[in-house]
């Protein structure tokens, strides 16, 4: 996604954030719900978060969806904040 990401430059103003959990993960629903049964909460995943908000620097806005979870909804939004908080501590406010 970065690499990606970075070809598309400052035009990225909102970022969609999903996460994966890692291979061989249980499915937290039945599997032909898709690709998101494979969810977990962001940055608590397979994805390489600092280097895909390095290459979105100019999002003004990183919204997180998460289908299913094996917490909370509250607990789970609350875990993707608390690690975009800690993963983003470093850019200066818009």
């Amino acid at each position: 996604p970065a690499a990606y990401l970075q070809q598309l430059g400052d035009r990225v103003r909102l970022l969609h954030c999903k996460d994966a959990g890692p291979p061989g993960m249980q499915p937290l629903v039945e599997p032909d719900e898709g690709l998101a049964v494979y969810n977990t909460e962001v940055g608590a995943g397979v994805l390489d978060w600092p280097a895909i908000l390095e290459q979105t620097r100019s999002a003004e806005w990183l919204i997180v969806e998460q289908d299913f979870s094996a917490h909370d909804p509250f607990e789970s939004a609350a875990l993707s904040l608390r690690n975009l908080t800690e993963l983003t501590a470093d850019r200066a406010p818009a």
